[in-house]
């Protein structure tokens, strides 16, 4: 574990120096899939992982890391730093340079571990598949397919003229105000009961996304920067926040 938490300084570091030269914090939202992806090598070769099951988790891990870091790559890298990044990097002033690196790189490496649980539980562990394994996998594609489709959609929305500052409602955004994070959340979920036979603490990792994406640093904060648009009260009443549902009439 220390190891791997020193790893991880490193590779913080590394992000944070670039970010630094480029000027755009938001790299930090390319540098969180890498991490887990990190990790996940890290106890791999520790543990000489090389079973049925640590090839499944490795490419669950892999697959997710790959498309979060593409989409990042696409949405961030042609564009101006994310407003989220340039209202921090106002608001902090003179202190900007050390806070962004304790807030923003290295806190975010911190936040990987607990929610890796799931990986230090799995990788090594030498128990065969069986059926929460399969329930696991089933969450996670799941969660995936939901995840990719809201990003899609919302991407292709946003390209439409006109629609740069408006709210998608559409598609799948018709019945969950986020489902982005809930697909998020789910394939994490679905990591963590793939892990759940070898030890519940593997539960501790998507437990720890879901308040993050709920209280923290997802929901909680876009919900209170859409609450002066004149379309989001109505669109507010009739979707579910989170879970998608069918829209209220």
């Amino acid at each position: 574990m220390l190891f791997i938490a020193a790893a991880l300084v490193v590779y913080c570091t590394f992000f944070f120096l670039l970010a630094l030269w480029l000027k755009k914090n938001d790299l930090a939202d390319l540098a969180w899939g890498g991490g887990f992806v990190v990790i996940s090598l890290l106890l791999i070769v520790e543990r000489n992982a090389s079973t049925l099951r640590d090839l499944i988790l490795l490419t669950m891990i892999c697959f997710w890391a790959i498309r979060l870091i593409s989409y990042m790559a696409i949405r961030n890298l042609t564009k101006k730093e994310d407003w989220r990044y340039a209202k921090w990097r106002e608001e902090w002033g003179k202190h900007w340079l050390w806070r962004t690196y304790l807030q923003v790189f290295l806190l975010q490496g911190a936040l990987m571990l607990p929610i890796a649980i799931p990986l230090f539980v799995g990788f090594g562990s030498g128990k065969e598949i069986g059926s929460l394994e399969i329930v696991g996998l089933i969450l996670w594609a799941v969660g995936l397919a939901c995840e990719t489709a809201a990003d899609w959609q919302k991407f292709v929305f946003k390209k439409i003229p006109g629609n740069g500052k408006k709210m998608i409602q559409s598609g799948i955004w018709r019945y969950s105000r986020h489902p982005n994070y809930f697909g998020e959340a789910l394939l994490w979920w679905g990591i963590g009961i793939f892990s759940v036979a070898i030890s519940p603490l593997a539960l501790l990792g998507p437990a720890t996304i879901t308040f993050l994406l709920l209280k923290v640093s997802g929901v909680s904060m876009l919900e209170a920067t859409y609450g002066d648009r004149p379309e989001f009260a109505e669109y507010k009443r009739k979707t579910s926040i989170f879970i998608p549902w069918f829209p209220k009439h």
